[in-house]
């Protein structure tokens, strides 16, 4: 039986714990004595007009990016003449940098068959699915105020031959304060987790902290960057209206281009190519706020994640943001409260193959603002997020429940083989009716309907006639295995209800139209339920239910992964299997 994403969820956060306890940190020299590096010069200009949370691509061919590179590594105690994975990056990156420019580590995702592209160009491409790197929290020390402690993670896909990443706490001109982190490793980036702590002088208005990284690919190219989080104050509340739990099941669920009893979120007109949502809440200061939608550094960033944890990295769906603060926030409580309001926020389309039906993905919304007390400026964040890694300990995260993402079915008019033997439009089925599961006469109950609409599906013809129209998501049940629809090929055979049959042709063919999709098997069946058997006919070939569908998309993901050699097989097992 494959994991649920929430024990998967659960299975990360053991892991980044464990590996947090496993890794030798490497503690830097730097105290309130080396707030500055030797020169007396502060790299505050580094981070000009980028706030928080914002990774910025560090170049090395650029003086003062490299300058800054190398002045967090030695704080947090490597250089050059005591590393050699530093010295020979430095070469490396300096020279592809000045010759080729930066590398891009923008979303990728996956065909069907395995194939990589990148969605933005179309491009194919050798990347691996998209880095993470985040800092996770930041948050005063309770005993001493002026002592601050960061944690970060990430997680990188393709097992690159070496990684580094460190994580220091600044003043608020990004002076260090305190003993840096640094962690170097080799062919085990899926996984990192850092910590460090620093103190302010009393004179300082508010702190930071930076995180830095580089690594090398299995191609060989140099990749290096920096982000950070700052401000001191924290919210004295935090809500989110929207997303939230709506009826109460202790999850939130999005259904795009599907309408059912248990779905939090159903928009009209929504599907898996038209992603949108409601995004509402507030947060609440005891200090004034300066009016986001005309502060030229207040910022926000909303996307719908879904995280890699065995295989390393993920795929992002960020949301459109352009006017958001413009159009969408406003203040109130004497400005010390700032809300939003956007009721249709704007995904990109989702690609199954690497955000599959039923996944359990992590939406993340986080809003830079100012705040403005005695005259200073002080720049804060707060952030909503239903991962597990939440850090709600802060103050500055608002925790959802476990997030999960639905689209796709089968088309309006399928015939569905009852028990009987007699068949029915999927579209007129309801609970409690009684279905044939195989060709050996098992029945099952349909416990849970599900429509919408979908553009695109598979058209699959056997030799003898039979047509089905199927979203290339949904398992086919063939003599050989399960694939998914998208995948099968002339040909091979199918399970049908008179037999195997051959398929004849599987084409990709515009639809626009209504779709539907059954969850069956109950204890009452008398049937022992596994995440392949809970199969019906569809005009007459056996395919998986809903419930089949996002258990089946998500293990043949983690197939194409091990297959492509980016994971070892049992690795992947081991993390989904009971």
């Amino acid at each position: 039986m494959i994991r649920s994403f929430l024990q998967r969820g659960a299975v990360l956060s053991t892991a980044l714990s464990a590996l947090s306890l496993a890794l030798a940190a490497v503690s830097g020299a730097s105290g309130q004595g080396a707030d500055r590096a030797p020169n007396g010069e502060n790299f505050a200009d580094i981070f000009e007009g980028v706030r928080n949370l914002q990774p910025i691509p560090l170049d090395m061919s650029n003086e003062r990016h490299r300058a800054y590179f190398l002045e967090q590594q030695r704080l947090a105690g490597l250089t050059p003449d005591n590393s050699e994975h530093l010295a020979h990056f430095m070469e490396l990156a300096q020279a592809y940098h000045g010759s080729v420019g930066m590398p891009s580590a923008g979303r990728v995702t996956l065909t069907s068959e395995g194939e990589r592209f990148d969605p933005d160009t179309g491009e194919a491409t050798d990347n691996a699915v998209g880095p993470v790197h985040t800092i996770t929290s930041f948050q005063q020390d309770q005993a001493n105020p002026l002592t601050y402690r960061a944690s970060a993670l990430a997680s990188i896909a393709d097992q690159p031959p070496t990684c580094t990443h460190t994580l220091i706490v600044t003043d608020q001109d990004g002076n260090p304060q305190g003993n840096g982190t640094s962690l170097v490793q080799q062919f085990a980036c899926e996984a990192v987790h850092l910590s460090a702590q620093g103190t302010l002088d009393e004179s300082d208005a508010w702190a930071g902290t930076q995180m830095t990284y580089y690594w090398i690919d299995q191609s060989g190219t140099p990749h290096s960057g920096t982000l950070r989080a700052a401000g001191s104050t924290i919210p004295t509340s935090i809500v989110s209206t929207d997303p939230a739990d709506k009826n109460g099941d202790g999850m939130i669920k999005f259904c795009f281009g599907r309408q059912a009893a248990d779905c939090d979120y159903q928009p009209s007109g929504a599907s898996a190519s038209n992603v949108f949502l409601p995004i509402v809440g507030y947060a609440t200061y005891d200090t004034a706020i300066i009016d986001p939608s005309t502060d030229a550094e207040a910022s926000v960033y909303i996307a719908i994640s879904h995280p890699e944890p065995e295989a390393g990295g993920g795929c992002t769906l960020q949301g459109d943001t352009s006017t958001f603060l413009q159009d969408y926030v406003t203040l109130s409580n004497g400005d010390m409260q700032v809300n939003w309001n956007d009721p249709t926020t704007h995904f990109p389309a989702i690609d199954s193959s690497c955000m599959p039906h039923g996944s359990i993905v992590y939406y993340t919304m986080t809003m830079n603002i100012d705040l403005t007390s005695g005259g200073n400026t002080i720049p804060v964040f707060f952030g909503v997020s239903s991962s597990p890694e939440t850090p709600v300990s802060t103050g500055r995260w608002y925790q959802l429940p476990s997030t999960r993402i639905y689209y796709s079915c089968v088309a309006a008019g399928t015939q569905v083989t009852l028990a009987n033997g007699e068949s029915r439009a999927v579209e007129t089925l309801d609970i409690t009716d009684r279905i044939a599961s195989n060709e050996d006469g098992d029945a099952m109950t349909v416990y849970s309907v599900y429509s919408g609409e979908e553009e695109t599906m598979v058209r699959l013809v056997t030799v003898s006639g039979r047509e089905l129209l199927i979203t290339e998501s949904h398992p086919v049940v063939l003599t050989t295995g399960i694939v998914l629809a998208g995948e099968i090929r002339p040909g091979q055979s199918v399970r049908t209800v008179d037999g195997p049959e051959a398929v004849l042709s599987a084409d990709r063919v515009a639809y626009n139209g209504p779709v539907h999709n059954l969850s069956v098997g109950t204890e009452a069946d008398g049937i022992a339920l596994t995440s392949h058997n809970t199969t019906f006919f569809a005009n007459g070939v056996l395919i998986g239910d809903n419930e089949m569908q996002w258990t089946f998309s998500s293990e043949r993901r983690r197939d194409i992964l091990a297959e492509r050699g980016e994971v070892e097989a049992e690795t992947v097992r081991q993390g989904i299997l009971r």
